[in-house]
C-alpha cells in the first residue's frame, strides 16, 4: 500500500493533541506489557479493528487517531480517554499546547478536560461564561458550578431579563438534585 494520497485529497496533519495521543498510547501499551499484535487483538475482540501496523503508526503520530479508535483504546487500556490526550503533567507551572486554544496551564488543561471547568475563566462579574459551560458541556447530574456560583451572584437583585439569569435558571430547572422550594440549586 502507497502512502501516497491520492490527487485531490488533503493529508490530515497529525497536531499537538495528536502527538500526545501518540506518545501516551506508546506509554500506557508498555505499562500493559502489550505487544502491538497483542493490543490489536484486544481491539478487535471488542469490534475495532486495528492492525498492529496501524498501532505502530499512530504511536509514531503517523496515522490519525479517530474519536472511535481513541474511545477503544481507552477502554481496552483501561484508562479514560483523557488519559491519552494530555500529557502526564497536570503541574500548575507546566504549559500544554491544546490544539485550538494554544498554551495553557497543565492543571487548567486537565480540570478542563476532565469536565470541571471551561478552558478560560471570564474576567470581572460576568458568570455567563461558567454557567454556559455548565449547561452545554456537562448533563444536568455532572454539573458543578452550582457551589461555586451560589455565593457569587445575586439572584434578585440581577437582570431577570440578562442572558446569565436566564442560563441560571435553565440550569435550575434541568438540575435533578433540585427542589422546587428548598433551595435546590440556589435559585429559588
Amino acid at each position: 500500500m502507497s502512502d501516497e494520497q491520492p490527487k485531490g485529497r488533503r493529508t490530515i496533519e497529525v497536531g499537538t493533541t495528536g502527538r500526545a495521543v501518540a506518545a501516551n498510547l506508546l506509554r500506557l501499551r508498555n505499562a500493559r506489557n502489550l505487544t502491538t499484535r497483542q493490543l490489536s487483538a484486544a481491539l478487535e475482540r471488542v469490534g475495532r479493528p486495528i492492525p498492529p501496523s496501524g498501532i505502530t503508526r499512530m504511536e509514531k503520530a503517523e496515522r490519525v487517531v479517530t474519536a472511535d479508535d481513541l474511545t477503544a483504546l481507552a477502554a481496552v487500556l483501561r484508562v479514560s480517554p483523557s488519559a491519552l490526550l494530555l500529557p502526564l503533567d497536570d503541574s500548575p507551572t507546566s504549559m500544554i499546547d491544546v490544539t485550538g486554544a494554544g498554551n495553557v496551564p497543565a492543571d487548567v488543561a486537565w480540570d478542563w478536560l476532565d469536565g470541571k471547568r471551561p478552558l478560560e475563566l471570564p474576567s470581572g462579574d460576568d458568570l455567563t461564561p461558567l454557567l454556559e459551560y455548565d449547561l452545554y458541556a456537562r448533563p444536568p447530574r455532572r454539573r458543578g458550578t452550582w457551589g461555586a456560583l451560589r455565593g457569587l451572584i445575586k439572584w434578585d437583585e440581577s437582570d431577570p431579563e440578562g442572558e446569565g439569569t436566564q442560563l441560571a435558571h435553565q440550569l435550575r430547572d434541568e438540575d435533578p438534585r433540585a427542589e422546587r422550594g428548598h433551595g435546590g440549586a440556589g435559585l429559588d
